[in-house]
């Protein structure tokens, strides 16, 4: 039996499903998994310890730097995506990242960062950027969201909500169920404390100095002359600060 006849019989036995599940199939291609050795040579490759990756478009790139440590990670890749992950020698947990509607956007997470659980959604709008620097310390159960997901219209018919890309900074502390919404340009050195709302209304004038944002809204509770350290407040190293 020939190719298209299979396929009309396909479309007759199940109503069409089975040809749209098909045709679906068919334009997932030219997608890739690279990995960047320690080397600096690249490699191509089919799946990732820890992290699933599920390519339902085309032309998108999934790169990943060495060292890697993913533990229950998915990822959901549509049109035209890429996703760069730099080495790092602390865990990347629970990362979930739906990009289906999202053609030609980017997420680039630096060196050195650590992840306990965080959801980043690129999935509503195309060409959206999400950057998060070097050495940043994401905690549990955080969402990042660079639009709204749904259109507010105007009395004009314009949309006034319009998506905006987000910037975490270098070494930004991010607690426990925060909110980070379009438009954020959170500063280096900054700490999100726990179930903190972090949208652009939150951006401090002076991006020179960390700041720790704590409330919904974010507020500031403090700035600048503060550093904060991975270890806990028995483990650290008070000489390495002097």
């Amino acid at each position: 039996m020939s190719r298209n006849n299979l396929y009309r019989l396909l479309k007759h036995l199940t109503f069409g499903k089975t040809c749209k599940y098909f045709d679906m199939l068919s334009r997932i291609k030219n997608n890739k998994i690279l990995i960047v050795k320690k080397d600096g040579k690249i490699k191509e490759i089919k799946k990732v310890k820890g992290l699933t990756i599920k390519f339902l478009g085309q032309n998108s790139v999934v790169k990943i730097h060495e060292p890697y440590r993913f533990i229950n990670c998915y990822f959901e890749v549509g049109d035209d995506n890429i996703i760069e992950i730099k080495q790092t020698n602390f865990y990347i947990k629970d990362l979930i990242i739906p990009a289906r509607m999202s053609r030609y956007s980017k997420l680039l997470i630096d060196s050195d960062c650590s992840v306990e659980g965080a959801k980043i959604w690129l999935h509503d709008e195309p060409e959206r950027i999400v950057k998060i620097g070097k050495d940043c310390m994401l905690s549990f159960d955080i969402t990042i969201w660079p639009s709204d997901g749904h259109a507010i219209i105007d009395d004009k018919g314009d949309a006034i909500n319009k998506p905006k890309n987000i910037m975490i900074g270098n070494h930004v502390w991010v607690g426990t169920q925060c909110l980070i919404l379009k438009g954020a340009n959170i500063p280096d050195g900054s700490i999100l404390g726990a179930r903190t709302l972090y949208t652009s209304a939150s951006n401090p004038k002076n991006s020179k100095k960390p700041y720790i944002f704590c409330g919904q809204p974010a507020k500031v509770l403090k700035s600048g002359n503060f550093i904060w350290d991975r270890n806990n407040t028995y483990y650290f190293n008070k000489k390495d600060y002097k």
